[in-house]
């Protein structure tokens, strides 16, 4: 693990890394009217196409703010705060990408629709675009869904030390919907070696309202941490039935830790236990838990 003494120079770097790989991994997405949600492999921004397929947990707020302290108290994570300036500058990057029909982490400033403030959020954010034909609405919460639903996304969304964060929203009717939230402005590893809730689960142990659909299951340590070695991973039933899944250590945009994914979708009304084990900086673990569908 990277010692605490040179962690400020590092993070500047590794900040740098970090914003320059999201900038150089945008995809723009073609129009489309209807079509499953799909991912780019790289550059982890989901662009939805239809609406989505199960509705949202009761219990989870619609405004989108609350909806991501929501999923991070589920996680057991203290909540965000939100500054103005950052929620600014995501606002004018959403408005970049409903004006230009792209999601992309680099405006170009040649655009009638470039601004300072928005490339900001863009080089500095989770991206969310969606293709809205008439008589479909997207809403905000939408984006914070599709977040959680992208293993690289929910993992700076659900990161512990990060305090502060920026989001915004924008629509035009019959066009487009994008969404912005800026995770990098208020990332703070300096604080990673004193927090005691290393790996960050999630679903959570005893979380109730999990889709039931190829939901991934993540685990995940500090960003400049070192990998993990992982041993086994395997989802079962409560009942003891194995499901089908693949387990990695491969987890996008540098972060550290385990990623499930669900062969196909889980099975409604299921507690599904979650069995990991492996070894991380040479200490081996092992964590089960388990989690409901909906």
């Amino acid at each position: 693990m990277m010692r605490r003494t040179g962690i400020a120079a590092a993070t500047r770097l590794a900040l740098g890394a970090v914003a320059l790989l999201l900038a150089t991994c945008s995809q723009s997405w073609p129009a489309r009217t209807s079509a499953a949600p799909a991912t780019s492999p790289r550059a982890y921004l989901p662009a939805i196409t239809a609406p989505a397929p199960t509705p949202p947990p009761p219990a989870l707020p619609t405004e989108a703010r609350a909806r991501v302290n929501a999923y991070r108290g589920a996680a057991g994570l203290q909540p965000i705060t939100y500054d103005p300036t950052l929620d600014s500058n995501c606002v004018a990057h959403s408005h970049y990408m409903t004006v230009t029909g792209t999601i992309t982490h680099q405006e170009d400033p040649n655009h009638p629709a470039y601004t300072p403030a928005g490339q900001i959020c863009a080089g500095k954010g989770n991206l969310w675009f969606g293709i809205q034909p008439t008589g479909a609405t997207w809403t905000p919460a939408d984006s914070v869904d599709s977040w959680m639903r992208s293993p690289a996304h929910r993992l700076w969304l659900l990161y512990p030390t990060t305090s502060t964060m920026g989001y915004g929203f924008d629509t035009q009717p019959g066009a487009y919907a994008a969404a912005a939230l800026d995770v990098l402005s208020g990332f703070q590893p300096s604080g990673d070696g004193t927090y005691s809730g290393w790996p960050v689960r999630y679903p959570a142990d005893g979380q109730t309202g999990i889709p039931a659909v190829d939901y991934p299951v993540t685990l995940h340590w500090p960003y400049f941490g070192s990998s993990p070695t992982l041993g086994s991973a395997t989802l079962r039933t409560g009942a003891g039935a194995l499901i089908p899944s693949s387990a990695t250590t491969s987890i996008p945009a540098g972060h550290k830790g385990v990623l499930i994914t669900p062969a196909s979708a889980l099975p409604a009304a299921t507690r599904i236990v979650v069995s990991v084990s492996g070894a991380y900086g040479g200490v081996p673990f092992s964590y089960t838990w388990s989690f409901t569908t909906r």
